[in-house]
This record gives structure tokens, sequence and C-alpha cells, in this order.
């Protein structure tokens, strides 16, 4: 790779900028919407947490879970729910998008491609 001298990096820089200016708004977006979403992950391992807390650590349950399940549920119980419901959240997760692609003519697909 050819060594660029500070001015040539500059122009090289701004001449990308310049090519990529209609671009520009879907980035902002991009940016303001991983800005926005990361706390977003950050929580998303907490309802995990409080069952695996409540199974093995022995923690209740908070109160608005407690309404949602029988009262005589185990902690088991509340394990294998919490298991079933995230296995049927990742099904669907990979179910759908494999599902509206299958509904896409390939041909089409590789003459736009």
């Amino acid at each position: 790779m050819p060594c660029l001298s500070g001015a040539q990096k500059r122009s090289l820089v701004l001449r990308i900028f310049k090519q990529s200016r209609q671009c520009w708004l879907h980035l902002v977006g991009i940016g303001l919407l991983s800005l926005f979403s990361l706390p977003l992950t950050l929580l998303l391992p907490l309802p995990l947490k409080i069952v695996v807390d409540t199974v093995i650590g022995r923690k209740p349950l908070p109160d608005f879970l407690l309404r949602l399940l029988p009262a005589s549920s185990t902690p088991a119980a509340i394990l294998a729910l919490a298991v079933a419901l995230l296995l049927a959240i990742g099904l669907a997760a990979c179910y759908l998008p494999a599902r509206r692609a299958m509904s896409v003519d390939p041909i089409t697909v590789l003459r736009t491609d």
C-alpha cells in the first residue's frame, strides 16, 4: 500500500465525505438507533437473571410475575417456563424472516443483484 502524505490523506478523506453525502441521513439514523438501543441491550438479560435468582438463589419473584404464575409453581416449573419462552422467541426470530425470504422468487433476487 503506498504511503500518503498529509495533504493527500486530507483530500482523500474530503473526497470520501463528498461522495457519501447522499448517505449521511441514513448514517445518522443508524447512529441514533444504535444509541437508543444500547440501554435495551443492557436490560435484555434481566428477565433470565430474575428467573435464575428465583430458582437457584431462592429469592422470591417480583410481584408482577407472581400474578402471572399459578400459586403452586415450583422453581423447576419456573425455570422450564423461562427456557420454553426463550426458545419460542428464538424460533420466532428465526422462522419469520426465513418464511419471508422463501416467498421471494430467487430469479428476481439474482437479477436485481
